[in-house]
């Protein structure tokens, strides 16, 4: 199974998509974030088949060089493969972490999903996935009517098995 090392949102940012993914639930042909057993995130970067015990010292000490990270929400958008998204303001400081991770987990690069490395990463928060083009359509409207989290704040890095999602981790900023 694959691993992810994610900063989830605080829980003002969780309450707010939360509601958000109360009104997208009833469309059909949409797969949301909390059905799958997740929480809304930002990932760093997603490895296949790793032994867990190589990352979650490297997960801790990761998460002591961090605190708290304010962000802005730039934009919604929707990757191939019917995932909608919440596009992040690419910052300065948001690219340095994402190095600083990357850095860290540098023995692991070669088992790292190709577009979760420096360069190629696009900091997102998944709302929904495996959607249908006429679900996708539908979400897209429901979440212009229905979204007002202009800035969030990421307060917590977990390492997390997927699917299904479970914590492995889970270190507070």
């Amino acid at each position: 199974m694959p691993f992810g090392v994610q900063l989830d949102l605080d829980a003002h940012g969780q309450a707010a998509l939360n509601a958000l993914a109360d009104c997208l639930a009833s469309i059909r042909d949409l797969e949301l974030v909390q059905q799958i057993g997740d929480v809304h995130h930002l990932s760093l970067g997603i490895y296949e088949e790793l032994p867990v015990e190589l990352l979650v010292p490297r997960v801790k000490a990761f998460a002591q060089t961090l605190a708290p990270i304010d962000i802005r929400i730039a934009h919604l958008g929707i990757f191939p493969g019917g995932v909608l998204f919440l596009g992040v303001v690419v910052t300065p400081g948001l690219l340095e972490l994402h190095r600083r991770f990357h850095a860290v987990f540098a023995p692991f690069s070669r088992f790292c999903w190709q577009h979760y490395h420096p360069g190629d990463w696009v900091p997102h928060i998944t709302i929904a996935m495996n959607a249908k083009r006429a679900a996708l359509e539908k979400a897209v409207g429901m979440t212009l009517q229905h979204w007002n989290l202009p800035g969030a704040r990421l307060d917590t890095l977990r390492l997390i098995e997927f699917r299904p999602v479970r914590t492995l981790v889970r270190y507070p900023l």
